[in-house]
């Protein structure tokens, strides 16, 4: 199985084939040869092994395939069950409408890619066309909620995250930018910098935050929902490694320059009891509350998210923190 060869350290090289696509592609440790290239594959397995360029992915595996540990499933799966066995688990309303947060997994994670992406489509079309011209408010400012297919989009945090975000990016046109965590290019062309350890994708630098030294500085960097993942997603876990890469990110803003990040809360508790206390790095903090049972977000203060919870379930936040520094701003 290629998860077990990750989670040692090792890199796989795979034929491109659906199943990996769906599943190991975005790891950067994955190369993949054309289906029944034997040739190809041959040729990659003797160059990693005769110079020991294996090396360089031994740990990127291991972080990428936390996401298919046994237990992380299984716990999912149980409470998926718990839930379902719970009296009037789905109420009429619920059933009446639908589409409950159950229903909700079970087409994104049965189904086959095509179908799940048809219906995830479906899902998208239908609450553009009943909810499309809802806006929300951040800071002064009006913004459209986002729909789209892409990670739950419609329904969770990215509907308001990434409207935030594609508008400071719109302010630095021209100006050299840092995306932190490839996520803005699922969405729209891109032409600034991305830096991701462990996804890979044309374009996108795959190098650890912490230690991340262009020799160059960012009038711009921008992260959205990757900081919590920073050490928290690694094995052993390191909780200050969020703060360390937040340390080395600041320092390669531009002379007024700008790090934003938002975090969802719930997801890396270490972290947000640092950015909601005297000891946050950052300048300025900001959260949104997501209103129970519906996707409508409202800027509220930030002490009143500490301990919004995270649904495992329903994969999707109560709450975000819009985070700034400003180079040279105290």
């Amino acid at each position: 199985m290629p998860q077990e060869g990750l989670a040692c350290g090792l890199p796989v090289v795979a034929y491109d084939l659906p199943v990996y696509r769906e599943n190991i592609a975005p790891c950067a440790a994955v190369l993949r040869e054309k289906a029944g290239d034997i040739s190809g594959m041959a040729r990659t397995v003797c160059r990693l092994l005769s110079d020991d360029s294996y090396t360089q992915y031994s740990g990127i595996g291991p972080g990428f395939v936390r996401r298919f540990d046994w237990d992380a499933v299984a716990k999912r799966e149980f409470e998926i069950m718990l839930e379902a066995a719970r009296p009037g688990a789905v109420s009429a309303k619920k059933r009446s409408a639908g589409m409950d947060e159950r229903t909700v997994k079970k087409l994104i994670d049965l189904p086959p890619a095509r179908v799940k992406d048809s219906c995830k489509r479906v899902l998208v079309s239908m609450s553009a066309k009943l909810n499309g011209n809802r806006t929300f408010e951040f800071e002064g400012h009006e913004y459209h909620y986002l729909y789209h297919p892409y990670n739950l989009t419609w329904r969770n945090e990215r509907s308001v995250e990434v409207p935030i975000a594609l508008q400071l990016l719109g302010s630095c046109t021209g100006l050299p930018v840092l995306e932190v965590g490839n996520v803005l290019s699922h969405y729209i062309d891109i032409d600034h910098e991305v830096l991701d350890k462990y996804e890979s994708a044309p374009g996108v630098i795959n190098a650890d935050a912490v230690d991340f030294n262009p020799g160059k500085a960012y009038s711009l960097i921008l992260s959205i929902s990757t900081l919590e993942h920073i050490g928290h997603d690694e094995e052993p876990r390191e909780p200050s490694k969020p703060l360390a890469a937040i340390k080395n990110l600041s320092g390669l803003l531009a002379p007024g320059g700008r790090l934003v990040a938002t975090i969802p809360v719930g997801l890396n508790p270490d972290l947000d009891r640092v950015l909601l206390s005297g000891e946050t790095p950052f300048k300025q903090t900001l959260a949104m509350r997501r209103l129970p049972a519906r996707n409508v977000w409202e800027q509220v203060d930030p002490p009143s998210v500490a301990g919004a919870g995270y649904s495992r379930l329903g994969f999707r936040a109560n709450a975000i923190l819009i985070a700034t520094i400003v180079e040279g701003k105290s």
